[in-house]
């Protein structure tokens, strides 16, 4: 969990912050409502979502932290189908999004299905994720110390709040980022970079 409450407000950019260090699915969801609802506008007006456009890093608007009800459920899914759009666009064939944040309550299935993700297609989301450089400099911070607001308009409180990578190689040389996991069923996974004598892998 990146830590956040209903109603504060933080920038695309922090939230990416909040996702990737602290593994938080608060933050995917922040942001899953923030995505599919830009989809739903753009999809109202007849444009094409790109599904790629969740890579393009930070926009620039800032998102407000919502309770969890029927309209931000139907944002979230409306962003995972958009997942699965880019899925099938890098022809990951042995993986499947049900959710926003990859992991279900207890280790259950959800509605849909169960998450799950080979170590190839994890690879090859990796390397594409990389050619950001946006998300390359998130994922391989160690920390970073973000700005909540809270409050009303013209009322408005600045509070810090950091968050920190929980990477169990953290530390090893020449070790990039990316991102580092762990479920009961799964057991601990990591899908990262690493650049070993001035090469990367």
């Amino acid at each position: 969990s990146a830590g956040l409450r209903k109603g504060e407000v933080l920038s695309v950019r922090d939230l990416l912050y909040g996702l990737m260090l602290p593994s938080g699915n608060d933050a995917a969801i922040s942001l899953a409502e923030h995505f599919g609802r830009l989809s739903s506008i753009e999809e109202a007006a007849g444009l094409k979502f790109p599904a790629r456009k969740v890579l393009e890093g930070p926009d620039g608007r800032m998102v407000r932290v919502s309770p969890e009800d029927h309209e931000s459920r139907c944002l979230v899914t409306g962003f995972v189908e958009e997942m699965e759009a880019m899925r099938r666009e890098l022809k990951l064939e042995d993986t499947s999004f049900h959710n926003a944040h990859g992991f279900s309550a207890a280790e259950a299935n959800t509605r849909r299905g169960t998450n799950r993700g080979s170590c190839s297609d994890l690879a090859r989301l990796t390397i594409t994720a990389n050619r950001n450089p946006t998300l390359r400099e998130i994922c391989s911070s160690r920390s970073h110390q973000g700005i909540i607001w809270s409050g009303s308009e013209g009322n408005w409180e600045q509070t810090p709040r950091s968050w920190a990578q929980r990477s169990f190689i953290d530390g090893v040389e020449g070790w990039c980022g990316t991102k580092s996991g762990h479920s009961t069923v799964a057991g601990y996974c990591m899908s990262t970079t690493a650049t070993v004598h001035g090469s990367e892998y």
